[in-house]
């Protein structure tokens, strides 16, 4: 029997409990229906325990309610690989946890699942590129993609031929040394979007805030401009973002750039 979505609430029990706001993250944008809520009342409670050990991760995630009880169990021994660092081990048990919770709940309400598994609010040609830097091969992350976060066959084809195009363009971080690209960020919105996952703020509750955000941000600007110039290093691009941008009016926008022209 299919399970009805909306306003169906689930209850999270991490061993993880900081994990916990990036779970309901993720479940908000690509279950948008289901409601996380913290309540014993909940008609669904998923529960995850995970164990990191010197040479594996160990976990366990369970759905429970009132007529289903789901489980999947893993054991991840790529930990052992030397190319990963503590950071690493951290980030792959934090999408694990993300990715059995979010299997258990596409089967449970019988979803067809996103190709892009997991990965929400990031380009995910970056993690092909940061494996790849780790000395990872094509195949490896291949499959990394697939068991960690979830992603199609044909998303992670495409990824990887998108990577490979782009590895010939990019310069190598020696090329890099002395160089940067500047993201200048606008944390204001008209509205805000139930997908994004950026700090932004909507305008009806947050336009007070743009003159004082603005004044440290031409602040900031010019003591970066400042110390790059001192040190000899050099601007590649700019992308100014948000947010959006344009939620600045004219004159704010105006003298906003010719700040950034003159650092």
């Amino acid at each position: 029997m299919k399970v009805k979505k909306e306003g169906l609430q689930i209850k999270l029990e991490l061993t993880r409990e900081d994990y916990y706001s990036s779970v309901k993250r993720m479940l908000n944008i690509l279950i948008p229906d289901i409601e996380v809520v913290n309540d014993d009342s909940a008609e669904v409670v998923i529960t995850s325990n995970l164990k990191v050990d010197t040479d594996k991760i160990k976990l366990k995630t369970k759905l429970v309610s009132s007529d289903t009880e789901l489980m999947k169990k893993d054991i991840d021994t790529e930990i052992r690989d030397a190319r990963y660092t503590d950071g690493d081990i951290e980030r792959r048990c934090r999408s694990k946890v993300k990715f059995h919770i979010y299997q258990l709940l596409v089967k449970f309400l019988d979803l067809t699942p996103s190709p892009w598994g997991i990965l929400i609010g990031v380009r995910p040609t970056k993690i092909g590129h940061f494996l790849m830097d780790k000395g990872f091969d094509y195949n490896e992350i291949k499959n990394n993609l697939q068991s960690t976060y979830g992603v199609s066959n044909e998303k992670a084809d495409l990824l990887l031929r998108i990577v490979k195009k782009e590895r010939i363009y990019l310069p190598t971080k020696e090329e890099v040394k002395d160089r940067v690209s500047i993201y200048i960020g606008i944390p204001f919105c008209p509205s805000r979007c139930g997908y994004c996952s950026f700090p932004a703020y909507g305008l009806k509750d947050a336009a007070k805030y743009i003159s004082p955000f603005l004044k440290s941000l031409h602040y900031e600007i010019r003591e970066v401009g400042s110390w790059l110039a001192k040190n000899g290093i050099t601007v590649d691009t700019i992308y100014l973002g948000g947010g959006t941008p344009t939620t600045l009016n004219e004159e704010q926008l105006k003298e906003l750039l010719a700040i950034i022209k003159e650092s």
